[in-house]
């Protein structure tokens, strides 16, 4: 299991701070996308719903969890 950078760790406690609100998520013209954060990377997909792009990066936020509760950083 790799180890996660302080930039997914400061996404993460935003996310944690601010609950769905605080999700990178926003509009483009006519399409919603995951919007980078800092030194993470958006998704380079635009998806036709925010509903999409919130599940996209609920994704990706369960994989992080993940990572920190093996490393051990997080309570299970």
């Amino acid at each position: 299991m790799t180890q996660i950078s302080d930039d997914e760790y400061a996404l993460l406690n935003h996310v944690m701070m601010w609950g769905s609100g605080g999700y990178p998520i926003d509009r483009i013209r006519h399409r919603w996308v995951w919007s980078d954060y800092r030194g993470v990377a958006g998704s380079p997909i635009r998806y036709k719903t925010k509903r999409e792009a919130t599940a996209a990066f609920e994704v990706w936020h369960t994989i992080a969890l993940a990572r920190l509760r093996v490393l051990g950083r997080i309570a299970r």
